[in-house]
């Protein structure tokens, strides 16, 4: 991964930040999955948006929250790529997954990001929920530059591309709690952030 431009993230100005995503267009392929209209919040919405990429920059391994045949959430540890501006997130996989099997079926999904901070009584802890829609692309056109390049494709996908999908997830909406960023005292409710459709 590239330091710098994770740093980059992570520094970016808030209200830059929502500038950019105050033009987002929506995909055609959006389910119109709209927000939920008991988001709690207290802070500016840029605040929030920019202690979330904080939190997306830290790590590049995430939690991928899909939904099975059965109705059973199943979560997993995914490599994700920087975000776009408009927070958009592609990962990889390969094309026989359960995961893109299920994103196929039901594109609800969630992304999070953590960090317990067990070691300091939890005084540092704090996570990044994004909530969204999961496409799956099997065209390397389509993924073209997500896709991974040199040893780990060779490594992870002998026979690219066609063992290789490319995922990319588009969140609705996104909660946050840590980073400067405090939940509700008595329900423990992270704030939220509605993202433009």
């Amino acid at each position: 991964m590239d330091l710098d431009r994770r740093q980059m993230i992570a520094t970016a100005p808030a209200a830059g930040l929502a500038a950019v995503l105050a033009g987002c267009a929506t995909p055609r392929t959006s389910l119109g999955l709209a927000a939920p209209d008991n988001l709690y919040r207290t802070d500016e919405p840029a605040k929030i948006l920019a202690a979330a990429r904080e939190i997306i920059a830290e790590d590049w391994v995430a939690t991928l929250i899909t939904v099975d045949q059965q109705g059973m959430p199943r979560a997993r540890s995914v490599g994700v790529n920087d975000p776009l501006p408009d927070l958009t997130i592609w990962m990889s996989t390969r094309r026989n997954s359960r995961k893109v099997d299920q994103i196929r079926k039901h594109p609800q999904a969630t992304l999070h990001f953590a960090r317990d901070s067990l070691g300091e009584n939890f005084k540092g802890a704090y996570y990044a929920s994004l909530m969204g829609e999961a496409f799956v692309h099997l065209d390397p056109q389509r993924f073209g530059e997500h896709a991974p390049t040199g040893e780990t494709r060779k490594q992870y996908w002998p026979n690219f591309p066609h063992d290789y999908a490319a995922i990319r997830f588009k969140p609705r909406w996104l909660e946050v709690y840590g980073r400067g960023i405090q939940w509700e005292a008595d329900t423990w409710q992270p704030q939220g952030v509605a993202l433009p459709a």
